[in-house]
């Protein structure tokens, strides 16, 4: 609701809470929707495989993709994935990982059947499904999900300083 009341269309979110709490693969065919806001599911798996410690080459990781799609999708259906890692990925976390990875990613993109598109386009091109949407975030398991701690990193029921911390910032 707060972010319909700030005049937001849709959000990104990890789709590993999702699959979870839902028991069902990460939609690539629809856009789920709660509470007025379209919610891209970002894929943990793609993301987190172009983001890890053995950053994959730009190019074989798009090549990699369309085969994927290929597979799931044969019948020329449209299909799409959200991949969404953080901006230090490429300067801090991998110093090189916008010559090895960015860069011929995108360059890729324009040589072989990948679009890129917005969140906007997206909205145009898919139908979009009421469900709703578990709270998590990008580092939260499946674990973290069974035990009904959505947000281990900074508000773990059972860490006593993430309890006085978040004491403070609700008054």
């Amino acid at each position: 609701a707060v972010l319909q009341r700030l005049g937001y269309k849709w959000t990104v979110t990890d789709d590993m809470p999702f699959r979870t709490i839902h028991a069902i693969d990460t939609p690539a065919t629809w856009i789920p929707s709660y509470g007025g806001i379209a919610c891209f599911l970002r894929s943990s798996w793609y993301s987190n495989l172009a983001s890890g410690n053995n950053m994959p080459d730009g190019r074989d990781f798009a090549e990699e993709l369309v085969r994927y799609f290929s597979r799931m999708y044969p019948h020329d259906e449209r299909a799409y994935v959200i991949i969404a890692m953080d901006v230090e990925t490429f300067w801090h976390h991998h110093k090189d990982g916008i010559q090895k990875f960015l860069i011929p990613f995108l360059e890729a993109t324009t040589h072989i059947p990948i679009a890129l598109c917005s969140g906007e386009m997206l909205l145009e091109r898919y139908p979009i499904r009421q469900i709703s949407i578990p709270a998590g975030s990008w580092s939260t398991s499946e674990a973290d999900m069974r035990a009904n701690n959505p947000f281990p990193l900074w508000k773990d029921p059972t860490i006593e300083w993430h309890q006085k911390w978040w004491g403070l910032a609700e008054l």
